[in-house]
């Protein structure tokens, strides 16, 4: 195989392989009022459309390739195409400011979409950095498994707690906030093959 060094930003890896990727940084975009355009007619299309849904986006679907009048005002441009040609030109689109694009099974664009478990107001998101997106589905499935639907009314309850601390100091804040997720424990076991 070859031997292990550290690789700047990246960490250890095994010489003779091509790292051609930097660790992403984990946002959350706003998305309310803002116009997202999903590119395909595939699954994965239609995964996309969901973790959309609840976020305020004004969402259109656009067949692949998008038109001009499809892209125009957009602020996201999600395509769940595999057309590298339709990929090169929505990069160059995207690299001169004209939107955030994420391309599937593309190293164009700017991102790429983590699996997501969301539990009302909770949302965990995993990510390989584009790497191994089947072990990030995997993992999903076992989060999926791992937390309860009840986690969604809890967050509320704790969106509630949150609000009515408005006027308290925010060392009060916290620390009533911290009391209130005191009895929080996760339990699991994760297996790697040899």
């Amino acid at each position: 195989m070859g031997r292990t060094a550290v690789v700047p930003a990246i960490g250890p890896a095994v010489i003779g392989i091509a790292i051609s990727r930097r660790v992403p940084f984990p946002v959350g975009l706003r998305l309310a009022g803002r116009r997202v355009v999903v590119v395909g007619q595939s699954d994965a299309a239609g995964r996309r459309l969901e973790l959309l849904a609840g976020t305020g986006a004004d969402v259109v679907r656009a067949p692949c390739p998008p038109s001009d009048d499809d892209l125009r005002g957009a602020f996201l441009v999600l395509l769940c195409a595999t057309d590298e040609t339709v990929a090169a030109a929505l990069d160059a689109r995207a690299r001169s400011g004209e939107f955030l694009l994420c391309c599937l099974d593309s190293e164009r664009g700017f991102f790429e979409m983590p699996a997501v478990v969301r539990r009302g107001l909770l949302q965990v998101a995993i990510s390989t950095s584009g790497a191994a997106p089947g072990l990030a589905a995997r993992m999903r499935k076992a989060f999926e498994r791992l937390l309860p639907e009840a986690l969604g009314p809890f967050v509320d309850r704790l969106a509630a707690l949150r609000e009515s601390l408005a006027g308290a100091t925010s060392e009060d804040r916290r620390a009533r906030m911290m009391d209130a997720v005191a009895g929080v424990e996760v339990e699991g076991k994760l297996r790697l093959p040899e």
